[in-house]
């Protein structure tokens, strides 16, 4: 599917990948233990653009579409192994 994507739609998913692979990964299964999500990784966040995507405007969202939505989805499928490991 992700050759399907175009090159900006590519690059967004690149970017979300990144993120996650710095910003979560590596955090995610005590996140998991501790039933809690930093303030400071909502913050980052939503610096990057992360939050809000498919909200309207209105709202202060970035109106994402269909299909943006699914590339960062997609973005964090590699990263479901994690619970895995959580016991």
């Amino acid at each position: 599917m992700l050759n399907l994507l175009t090159a900006k739609q590519k690059a967004h998913y690149d970017q979300f990948l990144a993120f996650a692979e710095e910003h979560v990964e590596p955090y995610a299964n005590q996140w998991d233990l501790d039933e809690r999500i930093p303030q400071d990784i909502i913050d980052k966040s939503a610096k990057a653009g992360f939050l809000g995507g498919a909200l309207p405007a209105t709202y202060k969202g970035q109106e994402w579409d269909f299909c943006y939505v699914w590339i960062a989805e997609r973005s964090y499928w590699p990263l479901q192994r994690l619970s895995e490991r959580i016991v």
